[in-house]
């Protein structure tokens, strides 16, 4: 595995990741919220922050639970793992 440099594939790499969770989220009713930086990026700069390299994401506890649940259950199927 290559260590990732460029700031703008690492936006990518973590929109694909929000992606998937939305995915996620809305096929099973789940909640969830963009919060902090991941937030002032999609109001003030129409995506991401120019130096952020995350997603801030905030979930109601039984949302979260069910969540993890499913990426436990689910989550190698689709190459991804969910660590809590």
């Amino acid at each position: 595995m290559r260590a990732i440099t460029d700031i703008k594939e690492m936006q990518h790499i973590a929109l694909d990741v929000l992606i998937y969770l939305d995915k996620v989220c809305s096929k099973y009713g789940l909640k969830y919220f963009i919060v902090d930086g991941t937030l002032l990026g999609a109001v003030r700069h129409k995506g991401f922050i120019p130096w952020d390299d995350d997603i801030d994401i905030a979930m109601p506890r039984k949302d979260y639970e069910a969540f993890l649940k499913y990426g436990i259950e689910h989550g190698e199927e689709q190459s991804v793992r969910i660590v809590s």
